[in-house]
């Protein structure tokens, strides 16, 4: 199994409460990157969170219009597993009352910004 480390990224599109606005369309989630942590499939940490920035979405972003796309970047993440999962101090549940986890792909942590940006042009929220 290929164990080469490489850098992932995590994706999320945010409302205005949850990043600061640079006034350039840079924007900055309020959770320091430092906070999150990946996860391996025995959910042993693999990696910390290094940086984050992104980019406010414009109106042709149509419901994602307004929102900060940011990712969150870990390097020397080793390759490989089967599952990643992402975490940070913030706790979200289920309808169920289970603690919700990113679950991840590889192929998932290795997309481009520009990828993940152009996914979000068809965007419609939820009603």
């Amino acid at each position: 199994m290929d164990r080469t480390p490489f850098v992932a990224r995590t994706y999320v599109a945010a409302g205005t409460a949850h990043f600061s606005d640079e006034g350039d369309g840079v924007c900055r989630p309020k959770e320091s990157a430092g906070k999150r942590k990946l996860l391996g499939e025995d959910k042993r940490v693999l990696a910390t969170g290094w940086g984050s920035q992104g980019q406010i979405l414009s109106s042709r972003y149509g419901d994602a219009a307004g929102k900060c796309l940011y990712y969150t970047e870990y390097r020397d993440v080793p390759a490989g597993e089967d599952t990643y999962y992402e975490v940070g101090e913030e706790k979200f549940y289920t309808s169920d009352g289970d603690r919700f986890e990113s679950k991840l792909t590889e192929s998932d942590l290795r997309r481009h910004f520009d990828e993940v940006k152009k996914s979000y042009l068809h965007f419609k929220a939820p009603r």
